[in-house]
Parts: C-alpha cells; structure tokens; sequence
C-alpha cells in the first residue's frame, strides 16, 4: 500500500511538471517563441521583398538595353527613311531592333562569366 502512495504521489509530480504553468517565467519562454517565429517571418518577407527587387532591376536593364538598342536602329536606317513611307520605317526599325535585341540577350546568357 505504501508503495502504491509512493508511485502515486510520484506520478502527479511528473504531471504537474509537464502541464503547463501560469507563472511568468513559463509565460516569458512562450512568448520567446512567438518572438521568433514573428523573426522568421520577418526574414521571410525581406528575402521575398529582395527576391522581387532583382526582378524590378532585370526588367529595368531589359527596358533599357530595348531603348538603346531602338535608338541605333533608328540612327543607323535614317539614311534609308526616305525611300518608304512613315509607318512602314517604323515597323521595320521594331523588327530591327528587336532581333538585336534577342541576339544581344543571347550572347549575354552564353558569355562565360569570371
């Protein structure tokens, strides 16, 4: 019988260990956690905030090698504007432009970088 108390009295000290208490020492560990789950999160976002940066700036260099690319085209077929009417030089300097374009974006894809 006193062996049963013993065991007893041993088994609800290890339940009252493992329930959650009320004190604020055990309070201050969950809301550690919290705390770094919020971190984690927070990491999470600025990793995708940098993520969608680096896009921005590779559409912004595309934008910006399509003008520049446009603006020789256009420079270098002046001398021909002459022989075909408004429309027709600008469709053909889109075109121009735009297989230069392919072709630039290419080459860069396929040059070794050091």
């Amino acid at each position: 019988m006193a062996q049963q108390s013993v065991s007893a009295a041993a088994a609800a000290a290890a339940a009252v260990s493992n329930a959650p208490s009320d004190s604020p020492a055990a309070e201050s560990s969950r809301s550690g956690s919290r705390a770094r789950e919020e971190e984690e999160e927070e990491r999470r976002r600025k990793r995708r905030r940098r993520e969608s940066r680096g896009e921005d700036d590779e559409r912004k260099k595309a934008k910006r090698l399509k003008l520049l690319v446009g603006e020789v085209v256009v420079k270098s077929m002046t001398k021909y504007k002459e022989q075909m009417d408004h429309e027709t030089f600008k469709r053909y300097a889109r075109e121009v432009s735009r297989m230069a374009l392919v072709r630039t974006q290419r080459l860069t894809r396929s040059a070794p970088k050091f």
